[in-house]
């Protein structure tokens, strides 16, 4: 029986959601979805924003949602709702500056896609707004998705990687 109990409050444990708020200052800008913040402690948390997906570092329009992200963020005081680590460890979630939800405002300007797991439809609405407006990576006709970039890069040989998504 106690094995069963202790099986059966492990199992809930994997379904639990902590949910946690970073405060700090954007210290530095990696890409168009992930950024360094600096907590009043001194204390570094490299975030990944939750329910976007930019452009790849060399992928058309990279450089743009990067540039895009920084000049909105950088040395500004945001808050971090997340609730989860991705598969590197860093925290994933929602950056505010203010009230302005920053996940949302890059996919509405046209700086990224909405995650292609995400559930959250405002994204999705976000997005269809921005590619009917043509408004940043959407002024393309045919924007390669950061998902397929990472694809070709990992089949390209070596020397392609770097323009494997040009």
């Amino acid at each position: 029986m106690k094995k069963i109990a202790a099986a059966f409050l492990a199992s809930l444990a994997i379904f639990t959601t902590h949910a946690a708020t970073l405060v700090g200052t954007v210290d530095y800008v990696y890409d168009g979805d992930t950024v360094s913040v600096k907590t009043a402690e001194g204390k570094r948390a490299r975030i990944r924003l939750d329910h976007v997906d930019a452009p790849e570092a060399g992928q058309r329009y990279g450089k743009s949602a990067q540039v895009a992200l920084s000049s909105h963020l950088r040395g500004k005081a945001v808050r971090v709702e997340w609730s989860r680590r991705d598969e590197f460890g860093r925290p994933v979630g929602v950056i505010f500056l203010g009230r302005d939800n920053i996940n949302q405002w890059l996919v509405r300007e046209g700086h990224a896609w909405k995650y292609r797991y995400s559930r959250d439809m405002e994204y999705k609405t976000l997005m269809e707004s921005a590619k009917r407006s043509k408004r940043g990576l959407w002024a393309d006709p045919e924007p390669m998705d950061p998902w397929a970039c990472r694809k070709l890069k990992a089949k390209a040989p070596v020397p392609a990687k770097a323009t494997a998504c040009k």
